[in-house]
């Protein structure tokens, strides 16, 4: 017999607290020392999906969706909102690019730095990729 008290016995110590699992990261996005963070909490199937917004680190708001891709969809088009309000993704610093050596700095980050540039993970994920910001083409 088990030496664990039932559930319902008044001197049972309650159980630890549940640790929350990280949701999958979408983007950052800053503005001066403000960020605002998107994740994805995905249950699988009939349970959908939900996005999860964080301001500055904190909770802010989250939404289930039926389907993951209007969870998608719904964080894609918020970033195109902020970024139009002046915010930039916290990754390429707005170049859209992110350096081949350094994935985590912009892909002009510093004179020393030989690494070419590779599409931003968190906000070029086209296909065609867009092109860095200072992109010229001499091809007419």
């Amino acid at each position: 017999m088990s030496d664990e008290l039932p559930f319902y016995a008044p001197n049972k110590p309650p159980p630890p607290p549940r640790q929350p699992k990280p949701g999958e990261y979408l983007w950052t996005l800053t503005r001066g020392d403000q960020s605002r963070r998107a994740e994805l909490r995905d249950a699988g199937g009939a349970a959908g999906a939900e996005l999860q917004v964080f301001v500055n680190g904190e909770f802010a708001s989250g939404r289930r969706y039926a389907a993951r891709g209007l969870a998608l969809a719904d964080a894609d088009g918020l970033r195109a909102v902020l970024e139009l309000d002046g915010w930039i993704c916290a990754r390429c610093g707005g170049e859209y690019w992110v350096c081949e050596t350094h994935r985590h700095r912009p892909a002009h980050h510093d004179d020393q730095c030989a690494g070419a540039g590779e599409p931003c993970p968190d906000c070029n994920r086209d296909d065609p990729p867009r092109p860095p910001r200072d992109f010229v083409s001499l091809v007419r």
